[in-house]
């Protein structure tokens, strides 16, 4: 049974999204939830509605679980305990392309907590991939899989930054970058309106579209959902620390310059969040959090994959 606040959450998501769902089991002590109905998100490959029979889900989730289903199985991010890779699933009459997230010893509240803060994203008017469906199971191991609709035409912001600026003349570069600088700061201005932070705030879980053909319209997607949280008054100091964390992801870029960096920190700042004077006292300190995390975190991404494509902040915040 959902209690209230659960069921208004899906009903407030259902008039957002379309999005219908249903209760699924499966053989080997699978449950979960899968939507059945919905309208594509703004940056997905078809045009809905799309409606998909539990039965349909029953047999690609089936096969999907067991490594038996779908095409080729490309993988995008990698960790300890996390896998996460794009497949085409065959759903009946659709097919479509999906990213599928595998967690190893995590059970039904992290898999179901994720889908609920991908739809509250949403309704904040905040783009990110629409979840199709999660799963978990107890035994005879812990396992748990969540699956979102695949984005197309979309680069990740780092893979952006550290090489495909590069290779654009310096007139087109430009317009793009600033283009960037203000889709990135004006995410970080409705997160924060929104009463929410991302404590892996970094360049790999920000996709971009549009980027290419239209640097004025670029969209921008956020993925990774895990470090999504709810501010509370004790997290006063959270948005800054996003922000050096989206620094340290990118620093060493060439394509990214200093004059780059201040002008985010302008954007953002004059977006209304805080009082843009003393800026320049922020970006030295911002400027020395970055290589501070850099410094102790060099070494830990070794034998991760991370990315996606289509192919010690309080005192700045006083």
């Amino acid at each position: 049974m959902q209690n209230g606040d659960t069921k208004k959450r899906w009903d407030q998501a259902r008039a957002w999204t379309g999005l219908v769902t249903e209760r699924i089991e499966l053989s080997g002590g699978w449950s979960g939830r899968v939507s059945t109905a919905w309208r594509p998100g703004g940056l997905a490959a078809v045009e809905g509605p799309i409606e998909v029979s539990p039965a349909a889900w029953r047999e690609a989730l089936g096969g999907l679980v067991q490594g038996a289903a779908g095409g080729e199985r490309r993988a995008l991010k990698r960790s300890k305990g996390t896998e996460v890779f794009r497949v085409r699933l065959e759903l009946g009459s659709a097919s479509l392309e999906a990213v599928c997230k595998r967690f190893e010893s995590r059970g039904r509240r992290h898999t179901r907590r994720n889908w609920e803060r991908a739809l509250g994203l949403q309704r904040s008017g905040i783009d990110t991939a629409l979840p199709l469906a999660w799963l978990e199971r107890r035994r005879p191991a812990r396992e748990a899989w969540m699956i979102t609709e695949a984005i197309p035409g979309v680069v990740d912001l780092e893979r952006m930054v550290s090489g495909l600026l590069l290779e654009l003349d310096p007139d087109d570069a430009r317009p793009v970058k600033r283009a960037l600088s203000k889709g990135v700061a004006g995410l970080c201005r409705a997160l924060e309106q929104a009463g929410l932070f991302h404590r892996d705030f970094k360049a790999s879980n920000i996709l971009v579209s549009n980027w290419e053909s239209q640097p004025a319209r670029l969209r921008l997607c956020l993925v990774d959902l895990d470090g999504i949280h709810r501010r509370r008054f004790y997290h006063g100091d959270a948005p800054w620390r996003a922000i050096m964390r989206l620094g340290a992801s990118v620093a060493g870029c060439r394509a990214l310059t200093r004059s780059d960096y201040l002008r985010f920190l302008r954007d953002y700042l004059d977006g209304g969040c805080l009082k843009a004077e003393g800026w320049k006292r922020r970006w030295r300190v911002l400027a020395r959090s970055i290589e501070e995390y850099n410094r102790r975190s060099r070494g830990r991404k070794r034998g991760k994959l991370d990315g996606f494509s289509d192919e010690t902040m309080s005192v700045a915040n006083r």
